[in-house]
C-alpha cells in the first residue's frame, strides 16, 4: 500500500516542471493523467510537497509518454544500462522507504550503520576530495561523527566544508541542537563561518527546515542543514545499489536486484575455500586498469566487460573495484534474472 504522507523534498517541483517542459506538457494534463486534482500537482511543482502515491501516479504518467526518467529529483537512476533501470522500476515495496528507516532506527545496530549508508551514499552519488566519516564502533569517539570536501555539492551535500554529526535518537531535535551548541563552541577542525553544519537522523522530523533556518541565522556556520528519513528515502533513489544493499540490511529482500558486494559473497563462497580476489584478477593487468579508469572517471557511461561468462565478468568487476581501495564495489547494482535465489546468484550485466 503506497504512503500518503506527505513530505517535502527540495528541488522536485523544480525537476517536475522541467521534465513536463522537455515533453510539452501541462500540469493540466498531469493533473487528468494521473489522475490527481490540479491542487496536488501544484504543490508538487510549487512547493516540492508529495506523498508517495503522488509521486508513483505521476511516475506512470509520465512513463506512459516517454518521461519517465526515475524521478531525477529525487535523484534518479545514474547508470547507464536499461537492463538496470528495468530491473529498479519493477522493485516496488521491495526497498527501504522513509518508514521503514524510522522503524529501523529502534534497532542496535542502527547507529554504527547509520554512518556508513551516508558515506556510501556520499561516494554514490557526489565524490569528495575529502571524506572521513565514522562508522560502526567509530561512532563512540569523540570528534565529528564526519568531515566532508565537496567540489560541486548536491541537494544532500553542502559545497564546500561541512561537519556532520548522525544520530538514530527518538528526539532529533533535541540531539541536533546538542551537536550544534557542541560544535558550534568547538568546530575544529572546521572554520565554521566558512563551512556547513549538517545533521543526519533517521527518524523523521516535521520542523527540521525551520530548526536549521533558524540555526543558521543565529551563526557561526556559513549554513545549516538538515537531513531526516525522508531525506534519507531521497537521497537513496539516487544511488541504487546502496538502496538495495541499506534494504537487504534492515531486512527486505529485493526480488530483481542485488548489490555487487552480496553478490561477490555468494558467488565467491561457492568454492571451498572461498575464492579469494587476487584469484579472479591473476593475469589480469591490463583489463584492472581499464576497469579502474573507467570506475575513477565516474561517468554514468554503458561500458562491456568480455569474459568467459557473465559471472567472472562480474566478479572481475567486482575485484578491480576493490582494488581500487574505495567502496566503488558497493556503489553498482546488479539486475538479476529471477527471484528465486539460485537464479538470481546469475546477474544480467
Amino acid at each position: 500500500m503506497e504512503d500518503r504522507t506527505i513530505r517535502t523534498v527540495s528541488g522536485y517541483g523544480t525537476e517536475l516542471r522541467g521534465r513536463l517542459e522537455e515533453l510539452d506538457l501541462t500540469q493540466a494534463w498531469l493533473s487528468r493523467e494521473a489522475s490527481l486534482s490540479r491542487q496536488t500537482v501544484s504543490r508538487a511543482i510549487n512547493r516540492d510537497e508529495f506523498s508517495d502515491l503522488t509521486r508513483a501516479k505521476i511516475e506512470e504518467a509520465l512513463r506512459a509518454v516517454g518521461g519517465g526518467r526515475g524521478d531525477p529529483a529525487l535523484g534518479g537512476v545514474p547508470y547507464g544500462g536499461s537492463d538496470t533501470k528495468e530491473g529498479l522500476a519493477i522493485l516496488g515495496d521491495t526497498l527501504c522507504t522513509a518508514t521503514d528507516l524510522e522503524q529501523w532506527s529502534d534497532r542496535r545496530e542502527a547507529q554504527g550503520v547509520l554512518p556508513l549508508l551516508v558515506r556510501r551514499l556520499i561516494q554514490a552519488t557526489v565524490g569528495c576530495s575529502k571524506l572521513h566519516v565514522r562508522t560502526n564502533e567509530g561512532v563512540q569517539l569523540s570528534g565529528w561523527d564526519g568531515i566532508v570536501h565537496s567540489e560541486r555539492g548536491s541537494p544532500f551535500v553542502p559545497k564546500g566544508g561541512s561537519g556532520w554529526e548522525m544520530s538514530v535518537a527518538k528526539d532529533p531535535k533535541g540531539k541536533a541542537h546538542d551537536d550544534w551548541e557542541t560544535r558550534s563552541t568547538n568546530s575544529q577542525p572546521l572554520q565554521a563561518d566558512e563551512a556547513s553544519f549538517v545533521f543526519v537522523t533517521s527518524r523523521r522530523w516535521s520542523d527540521k527546515e525551520e530548526w536549521a533556518r533558524e540555526r543558521a541565522d543565529e551563526g557561526p556556520w556559513r549554513d545549516v542543514h538538515v537531513l531526516d528519513a525522508d531525506n534519507l528515502a531521497a537521497w537513496l533513489d539516487a544511488a541504487p545499489a546502496v538502496h538495495v544493499w541499506l534494504s537487504i540490511q534492515i531486512g527486505k529482500r529485493p526480488t530483481n536486484v542485488m548489490d555487487l558486494e552480496s553478490w561477490w559473497e555468494e558467488w565467491s563462497r561457492a568454492t571451498r575455500p572461498p575464492l579469494p580476489p587476487r584469484f579472479v584478477l591473476a593475469g589480469r593487468d591490463r583489463a584492472l586498469e581499464a576497469i579502474r579508469q573507467r570506475l575513477l572517471e565516474g561517468t554514468g557511461q554503458t561500458w562491456a566487460i568480455q569474459a568467459e561468462s557473465q559471472e567472472e565478468a562480474v566478479a572481475c568487476l567486482y575485484c578491480a573495484a576493490l582494488a581500487l581501495g574505495t567502496e566503488q564495489a558497493q556503489g553498482l547494482p546488479i539486475p538479476a534474472k529471477s527471484s528465486t535465489r539460485s537464479e538470481r546468484s546469475r546477474p544480467a550485466v
